[in-house]
């Protein structure tokens, strides 16, 4: 682990994966967790997944300012 990527921390799809988005995330992924949760991960730097992608454990972005997770 490192301080510039984030891994997802569920077993989940990547439902959005984007690079602009209107509503204030900027660079941001969404994803459907197994557990019926959606995660986001706003304000990164660049995307590391595609929409489809089944995750766990993988680096979903990189973060080179301010991103956080809700």
């Amino acid at each position: 682990i490192d301080s510039k990527n984030l891994y997802s921390t569920t077993d989940g799809i990547v439902e959005v994966a984007s690079n602009l988005d209107p509503t204030g995330f900027g660079t941001y992924v969404r994803i459907l967790a197994s557990n019926g949760y959606r995660y986001y991960y706003g304000h990164m730097s660049s995307v590391n997944v595609k929409v489809g992608d089944k995750v766990k454990g993988k680096v979903v972005v990189i973060a080179d300012y301010g991103a956080f997770i809700e």
